[in-house]
């Protein structure tokens, strides 16, 4: 008898079965291919900041190198009023100085409502002063900043701001208050000035020669200074001489001194013809000379007549 012999196994151990696999072999390759969006935070962006950089130089305009003629003519458009410069007294943070206006009666008018309004203030006076339009209202704006933007352009453009307009003030103490804020330099670029009113009040009054004594100290290059209002009582040419060379002499003589000639000043000082005693067709044109002699005869130190003397 033959003896079968089973052929021998293995033997098998139980052994953790192992995954070769990437983790990411379970997402779908077809994902990537996809035209869908995928969701996902969006990117910040960054915002973008002004440049501190200056404009390249092909990009400035070369002001500076247009003609002298074309400048000015640029300067007189944004520094000068046709109408004139109109200064009243103003008071601007516990300081007293001037501001613009465009015209003196309408300021006065409105000075005068805002008084009204400011006594009945406890019913409706408030509210309606809120309504009142501006003190400056109607001034046409000059570009006084561009006299800031570099030296060059600021001697230029000065003799525009000061030598082309004319000055008008409503009083004396307004005329004293511009040249107190106003340099020696300055002064001496004044060509046209007129006053509007030279007593009305013992204060106002007071402040005449300070006012003449600030013009004598540059301001004498004017070419006309003009007295808009009644000088002196009563109304005869020599008196309004007389009473003009009492609180003006300072500015008189230093005019006289600066142009050799004693008597200058006659040349440059006008009265209106409230101070002319006229009845007939020709006697302004006496008033006139009258005027201008007996002032004359002041500076040149002669001696006035009896007559002048007896209306002094």
């Amino acid at each position: 008898m033959s003896a079968t012999i089973s052929p021998t196994r293995a033997s098998k151990r139980k052994r953790a079965a192992v995954n070769y696999r990437e983790v990411d072999d379970n997402i779908d390759d077809n994902v990537y291919d996809s035209d869908w969006p995928v969701k996902g935070k969006p990117l910040k962006r960054n915002k973008k900041t002004a440049s501190n950089k200056p404009l390249p130089k092909r990009k400035i305009f070369p002001f500076l190198k247009l003609p002298r003629e074309l400048k000015d003519m640029i300067y007189e458009h944004v520094l000068r009023d046709s109408e004139g410069i109109n200064l009243v007294n103003k008071t601007k943070q516990y300081r007293r100085t001037v501001q613009r206006v465009h015209n003196f009666d309408e300021y006065r008018k409105l000075l005068q409502r805002k008084q009204r309004l400011q006594k009945h203030r406890h019913c409706c006076g408030s509210r309606r002063l809120h309504q009142l339009p501006s003190e400056t209202e109607g001034v046409k704006p000059l570009a006084l900043q561009l006299l800031v933007t570099c030296r060059q352009i600021h001697d230029e453009a000065l003799p525009i701001l000061y030598g082309s307009n004319a000055f008008t003030f409503e009083n004396m103490p307004a005329l004293f208050h511009f040249l107190a804020n106003t340099s020696t330099r300055n002064r001496a670029l004044l060509k046209d000035l007129t006053v509007c009113s030279f007593f009305q009040t013992s204060a106002q009054k007071a402040m005449n020669p300070p006012a003449f004594a600030l013009l004598a100290t540059g301001a004498l290059n004017l070419n006309r200074l003009f007295f808009d209002c009644l000088v002196a009582l009563p109304k005869r040419a020599d008196k309004a001489a007389i009473r003009l060379y009492r609180d003006a002499y300072h500015w008189l003589e230093a005019v006289g001194a600066a142009k050799g000639r004693s008597d200058a000043a006659v040349d440059v000082v006008a009265v209106s013809d409230v101070n002319y005693l006229i009845t007939d067709a020709g006697d302004r044109e006496k008033e006139v000379q009258s005027f201008k002699d007996t002032l004359g005869k002041l500076l040149r130190g002669d001696k006035l007549t009896k007559r002048q003397l007896s209306r002094s």
